[in-house]
């Protein structure tokens, strides 16, 4: 079984979708079906983060969906939302929280704060997977209570997750903290919970991760970047065997660009990195002949994402002052433009809704 997982305003630039709409809250569907859900981090320390819906029906974007539904803020930077059964659950960082809610109208069922500076989620077997930045750990949520049950320390800075085979497969990042480096993946048994291993894949900072079609695990490594000494280590992909946890291939990427987004077609045989620090673009590269890649967009994304049953491909645009109104593109599985949307301010994650 495989769980997708989601991507901020701390020290790189955002990943993952950015989507919002100039249109009025008010003239948003009644339910939220055939479309994506955007995370929009807001202004860091603003609350003013939002999320904001893409219907497929109207071909629109509209905003403020939590506020409109809840009638209340959704707090301070919302970094990552995922859609479980008939749930939302949006990742609020700065407001150290997880927000839940009804994913056809978004009302709030629940609210979870016992996460420090939560980031991503995954979800098996009723329980929610969270990396946090706070306690360098992944705090495991009882979707029954919605309370932390327990806790699994992990590397520095815990970033995105995937699930392979009841294993949770983390990336750890070093946070927002340059003086800091980690190069390791922790691994957790989800049967009972534990800390199965951490294993070292020999590159800084791993981000990003993906599965292809044969089951191979691909782990972009952004490498370090010190925004004020410019000290910089190399960038590289990196391909494990998710089976026996050993590193299979090692492609470096960049001696002075550091990608920090990761995105695989649907036919799991393509990937496409990008978000850049000191570069911009979105690359491509075939699993089957891996390498640098070749250039996919020669744009500068604040974040995008693969919609995993069309093929399209959703990027996000921040404005160049970070708070106000961005731009949203949506593009053809080939790269065309299809068209573009005044956004809100620095989205960064996108989840796929059920189609009715």
């Amino acid at each position: 079984m495989i769980l997708k997982k989601l991507k901020s305003q701390f020290g790189f630039p955002a990943l993952f979708l950015i989507l919002i709409s100039c249109n009025d809250p008010a003239e948003s569907p009644a339910l939220y079906s055939n479309g994506v859900f955007i995370s929009c981090e807001g202004t860091f320390n603003a609350s003013n983060a939002s999320v904001s819906f893409y219907s497929y029906a109207t071909d629109s974007l509209y905003n403020n969906i939590f506020k409109t539904a809840n009638s209340r803020s959704l707090g301070d930077v919302a970094q990552s939302i995922t859609v479980y059964e008939n749930m939302a659950f949006i990742v609020v960082n700065n407001s150290n929280k997880i927000e839940v809610v009804n994913a056809s109208d978004f009302r709030e069922i629940a609210t979870i704060t016992e996460v420090s500076s939560p980031r991503y989620l995954v979800i098996s077997n009723d329980k929610a997977y969270v990396s946090c930045w706070g306690d360098h750990s992944i705090a495991i949520i009882d979707l029954k209570s919605y309370e932390v049950i327990k806790r699994i320390p992990a590397g520095i800075g815990p970033e995105k997750m995937i699930v392979y085979d009841n294993k949770l497969f983390v990336a750890n990042t070093n946070a927002y903290d340059y003086t800091l480096d980690d190069s390791t993946l922790t691994i957790i048994d989800m049967n009972r919970d534990e800390l199965l291993t951490n294993i070292n894949i020999g590159a800084y900072n791993p981000v990003d991760l993906e599965l292809d079609r044969l089951g191979n695990l691909w782990v972009l490594c952004r490498g370090r970047m010190n925004w004020d000494s410019f000290d910089q280590t190399p960038s590289y992909l990196v391909k494990v065997n998710p089976e026996d946890l050993k590193v299979l291939a090692s492609y470096e990427l960049f001696a002075d660009a550091h990608p920090a987004n990761l995105s695989i077609n649907p036919d799991r045989d393509r990937l496409l990195y990008g978000i850049f620090f000191l570069r911009s673009g979105i690359f491509e590269v075939s699993v089957d002949d891996p390498g640098q890649g070749e250039l996919f967009l020669d744009i500068f994304p604040y974040g995008f994402d693969i919609h995993q049953e069309k093929g399209e491909l959703f990027v996000t645009h921040a404005a160049a002052d970070f708070v106000s109104n961005g731009t949203l593109e949506r593009y053809s599985p080939e790269g065309n433009l299809l068209e573009s949307y005044t956004s809100g301010i620095n989205g960064n994650g996108i989840a796929v809704t059920i189609a009715e």
